[in-house]
């Protein structure tokens, strides 16, 4: 279970990543927040994303809901069966340990690193900000 804590990013998501289970995130802020290489990953591919007030309201439903979520999944598709959609977010997970992982024996986080990078675009206080660091100890030489 991954739950939200009180920064954006999560231990217990990468634990389970890591372990090889399916990460079951308690929250609905943390896939729009916090979600790990964006640009390449969507958290949706490779966890169960609870929504956080059902969760909190009957804790006890809200986890049993995970046993039917494949089926619910395949509803919306008539040509998915629910094992398709068990298989797809297995697919989802190793991918997003190859992405995530550095230590991967395929590991491809250089690479969505790099494509993270890209989108990055500088914001107008950053670079005043280092004008007067580079100022600064322009000026103490």
């Amino acid at each position: 279970l991954v739950f939200r804590g009180d920064t954006p990013h999560t231990h217990s998501l990468l634990r389970a990543l890591r372990r090889g289970c399916i990460p079951v995130v308690i929250s609905d802020a943390l896939p729009i927040y916090a979600p790990a290489l964006k640009s390449t990953l969507r958290m949706q591919d490779y966890a169960i994303i609870l929504n956080e007030n059902e969760f909190m309201e009957d804790p006890l439903k809200s986890l049993l809901s995970i046993i039917h979520w494949d089926q619910q999944q395949s509803e919306g598709n008539d040509k998915a069966t629910a094992d398709d959609i068990e298989d797809i977010v297995m697919k989802g997970m190793a991918w997003a340990q190859r992405v995530i992982f550095s230590d991967h024996p395929e590991s491809l986080f250089v690479p969505a690193l790099l494509k993270e990078m890209e989108f990055v675009k500088p914001l107008p206080t950053r670079n005043v900000f280092y004008r007067i660091i580079q100022d600064h100890f322009n000026s103490s030489k």
